[in-house]
This record gives structure tokens, sequence and C-alpha cells, in this order.
């Protein structure tokens, strides 16, 4: 604390290690932290190829999928403490839509989220219907394509971000190996996309 006097303030970058809270609390006029990093994301990698992003040190990964460290600071910060769940089932994919409805509009889209047994098992999504997927992903920090329409899941769980290029059912499926299909519909309406509108979640 020679090096750091007691101040009002707040600190900036430290890490998401949970010894750094006794800094806050050893010192009465520290109103808080920001923690470096909140989410993964890519660049600033800290291995070497095929490594893409700095993984593992958020609190939750580049899909904002919440690791193990996650709730661990909720209980620290006070918070009532909480669990995960991918939502795997074994023998299937389970599918699911972050928005079951999207508007025509170039700006919104759908995270389409399946949840697969096997942490890492390759998903391939297809879809019928007004709509495209614009990209595929999920919370690895190792390089994968984010065309096409297969990616490895990472935590079980991997990604489709579908976008409506008309109006009606889009219905988007996802298979895996030895694994039953997955499917979830969205429904897709002529509107201008309006960020947040009624609830922003």
């Amino acid at each position: 604390m020679a090096m750091s006097p007691a101040r009002a303030g707040v600190f900036t970058e430290m890490g998401t290690e949970t010894t750094t809270w006794t800094t806050v609390t050893g010192n009465p006029a520290v109103t808080g932290s920001f923690m470096w990093t909140g989410v993964d994301y890519l660049g600033e990698q800290d291995a070497l190829w095929p490594s893409i992003g700095r993984y593992g040190q958020a609190l939750l990964d580049e899909m904002g999928t919440p690791r193990p460290l996650a709730f661990t600071w909720q209980g620290i910060w006070g918070a009532p403490t909480t669990t995960f769940s991918t939502g795997a089932i074994a023998g299937q994919v389970v599918l699911t839509a972050d928005h079951a409805t999207i508007t025509t509009d170039v700006n919104d889209v759908s995270f389409v989220k399946a949840a697969v047994p096997t942490a890492t098992a390759p998903v391939t999504f297809s879809i019928t219907g007004p709509g495209a997927i614009v990209a595929v992903d999920s919370g690895s920090m190792t390089q994968e394509t984010f065309r096409g329409n297969t990616r490895n899941a990472s935590g079980n769980l991997a990604f489709a971000i579908v976008q409506a290029t008309g109006v009606g059912t889009i219905t988007v499926t996802a298979k895996s190996p030895g694994l039953t299909d997955g499917a979830a519909t969205i429904t897709a309406t002529a509107a201008t996309w309006i960020p947040c509108s009624g609830t922003c979640d």
C-alpha cells in the first residue's frame, strides 16, 4: 500500500483473480475495480497461433457464457450465487434461439445456441425458410472460421447467427455425429430494427 496511498477512487485493469478483492476491501476509500477482463475477446492473444485471443481469464467467454469464476465473483460481491447449465441432454442436440422473433432489417439477428453432450463436438447448422446463417461461433479462442455452417463446440456449446432474408418462418436445424438433430424456429417480420425495443436482453 506504500505505492498506493489511501485515496478515494476506483482501481482499473485489475485481474479477475479473487485475491484482488482484498485490495478493495482493505482500502475504505476505494469504491470498486474494473476487471481485465470481464469478457473474452479476439486479439491480444496470450499464446502462439492458433490462439486468437486471451483465453480463460475472463468471467465470460466471448459468446457471453459464464465461467465458474463468474459465480465465485457473484458471491464475493454479495449477490446470490447461481449455477449455469449448458442445457445439453444426452443423445441429442438441443437448439434454442435467443430471439424467437426478428425483423427483416439487416441489423437484426438471432443467436441460435446448440447444446451438445460432448464438450467439443462438431455441429453443422442448416436453415430453411427466409433466413441465412451469417456466421458460426463458439467460446473457443482457437482459430476456426466464422464462415460456413459448421463449428466445433466449446464447453458443449456452438452458435449460428441467423438473419432474416424475408417474412415468414425460419427453421434452423443442427446435427452432430451420433446425436439426434435439434431444431428451432424463428419468426421474421417486416420492420425496422430498434435496439432495446421493449426490454434490453
